[in-house]
């Protein structure tokens, strides 16, 4: 795993309008969680979003959505006790 810094935000007013991973194909990007560079041929989650009533797409490479996705089942067995 790459990454050594996970940013955490809540959106609580965000609208998630679609979820998607996808590939690097034609140029890189940058993660907005930990600020590393996603290579060309590299997956990464992509999500649209309406927050305060703007449109953003944001980007995030699959480590650090590895690291979200374990911090959401640990919250989902505190709240519902399984």
């Amino acid at each position: 795993m790459d990454c050594s810094t996970v940013y955490c935000d809540v959106d609580e007013c965000a609208i998630v309008l679609s979820v998607n991973t996808r590939t690097a194909k034609k140029k890189e990007g940058t993660c907005r969680e930990c600020r590393r560079v996603i290579n060309l041929g590299e997956s990464y989650l992509i999500e649209n979003v309406v927050f305060d009533g703007k449109f953003s797409n944001y980007i995030t490479c699959m480590d650090c959505k590895s690291i979200i996705d374990h911090y959401i089942f640990l919250v989902l067995i505190i709240v519902t006790g399984k």
